[in-house]
């Protein structure tokens, strides 16, 4: 379209020329992760500065055009890459940079570009020079496999592909100065992993206001990467089932609507979020030391593409269900999902960084095999036949008669017995016993109070059945599991 000789681009030739540069990384995403939190945190940062009655025209799009994108009135605005590289050298990002700006060359309509990093880059005053002598990775092997497959595949623009595209246009200088490293307030042009979290509540102060209190900025926060995790979960159903360029934005508007909801009575749907951020914090470093014993041939590659794929399949959950599997790997957690400040408490007492890291994630490491479906066990025929369904869990307590005692009852006493019902052998660090049933602690065990009569029977057979149950530990399970 072209009005008085200004070229005018339509939402579907914005959308053709895009696509060379398009990725969708959700499938992939680690549930809250970094780029989803500077996502909030940048959307945040321009509601400070918006005038109220344009906040509707504002969207927040993740991981297509670029890892994370501002969209007004539905086209583009800026774009932004995030890198959470160690390096603190402009040479290490030169990739990043050339996308960035042959994006800017392509696409009109776009403002700014920015690249968030995070760690404090040298010499970033003479990056605009520097860039340009910058030699690409691809100039070295453009005879390999890898490279001339790449240059084959007309989705995908490589860096090489676009800093050579954006010397030609003749525009360089031009473009440049519509880049800049994202400023994260006081000239600090980066913000580190850990300081994002901190930085994002910041802002959500800022933006409450007079009744902000520490308790509603936190829970806001969390309602917030509920919002991103949920928004990516969403897009993997989309692909899923077909519909791959079914791309829905965040809308500042939602954002809105949690900055302005007082927080200050914890929910169920609160306890999920932060529930579920702690769990990827420990997954994630989990993650990071198997690549490090993988870089160190200490493991092999498949088990940490093992581990990946499982942490993938957790984070797709729904809340419901994603509140259900920590229920069941904690069997001993004597809590009640349906009040969330028992939910909070399993983060301390079962759920925690031990628990997942010696217990589970552990477990998964040393059995090397793949959950079949979302029930979270694994199955294998006994001697006789029969099929034996073992259930991988968080408990890490050393082997001690008296402790053992208590422990079984708390897994009896468990208030959601339903997700047990198929386990025969819950995998345990180091404690082995034949059953849970123990006459001396047991017999005593109280009927539910208000309960009909067919609900007390359905009751009494759940408790008989996770009386059967069996604890094994990682060795044994190991043995019997891979024989």
């Amino acid at each position: 379209m072209k009005i008085k000789g200004v070229i005018l681009l339509t939402i579907n030739e914005t959308n053709n020329l895009i696509v060379p540069y398009t990725t969708d990384a959700s499938p992939s995403w680690n549930g809250y992760n970094h780029q989803g939190k500077v996502g909030i945190y940048v959307a945040l940062e321009m509601m400070n500065h918006i005038p109220k009655e344009d906040i509707n025209k504002y969207e927040l799009e993740l991981e297509w055009f670029e890892d994370f994108s501002i969209k007004k009135d539905g086209k583009y605005e800026s774009i932004h890459q995030v890198k959470t590289y160690s390096h603190t050298a402009t040479s290490k990002y030169k990739e990043a940079i050339w996308l960035l700006l042959a994006k800017l060359l392509d696409i009109k309509e776009l403002g700014n570009a920015f690249l968030h990093v995070t760690q404090k880059l040298t010499n970033t005053e003479k990056l605009e020079k520097k860039l340009l002598t910058y030699v690409m990775s691809e100039d070295a092997e453009k005879n390999t496999e890898e490279s001339s497959q790449k240059q084959k595949t007309e989705k995908y623009a490589t860096p090489k592909e676009c800093r050579d595209k954006v010397n030609e246009s003749g525009k360089y200088h031009e473009l440049f100065k519509r880049f800049a490293l994202y400023d994260y307030g006081d000239g600090n042009q980066y913000c580190s992993l850990e300081g994002i979290e901190e930085a994002t509540k910041k802002k959500l102060h800022q933006l409450i206001g007079a009744s902000a209190t520490e308790t509603r900025v936190e829970r806001a926060y969390y309602y917030l990467l509920g919002l991103v995790d949920k928004n990516i979960r969403e897009r993997h159903i989309d692909i899923q089932t077909g519909y791959k360029q079914h791309k829905v934005p965040i809308k500042f508007l939602d954002i809105e609507n949690i900055v302005n909801e007082n927080f200050e009575l914890i929910s169920k749907e609160y306890a999920s979020y932060y529930l579920k951020n702690e769990f990827q914090s420990i997954s994630q470093s989990y993650l990071e030391d198997l690549k490090e014993e993988y870089e160190e041939n200490m493991i092999l590659e498949q088990e940490v593409l093992r581990l990946h794929k499982t942490l993938k399949q957790i984070n797709e959950l729904d809340n419901e269900q994603f509140l259900d599997f920590c229920l069941k790997i904690t069997p001993n957690n004597e809590v009640n999902k349906e009040l969330p400040e028992h939910i909070i408490k399993m983060i301390k007492h079962c759920l925690n960084k031990t628990g997942l890291n010696d217990g589970f994630f552990e477990m998964l490491k040393q059995i090397k095999k793949e959950f079949a479906d979302n029930k979270w066990t694994y199955n294998k025929k006994n001697t006789d036949g029969v099929n034996v369904t073992y259930l991988p869990s968080t408990i890490t307590d050393d082997d001690h008669p008296l402790r053992n005692r208590k422990l079984a009852k708390s897994i009896i006493n468990n208030a959601h017995l339903e997700l047990l019902n198929e386990v025969d052998k819950i995998i345990t660090k180091s404690i082995n016993l034949p059953t849970l049933e123990d006459s001396k602690i047991y017999t005593n065990i109280p009927d539910p109070e208000g309960e009909n009569l067919n609900e007390l029977l359905a009751y009494n057979d759940r408790i008989t059945k996770v009386k059967k149950i069996s604890l094994i530990d990682i060795n044994n399970a190991k043995g019997e599991l891979l024989s």
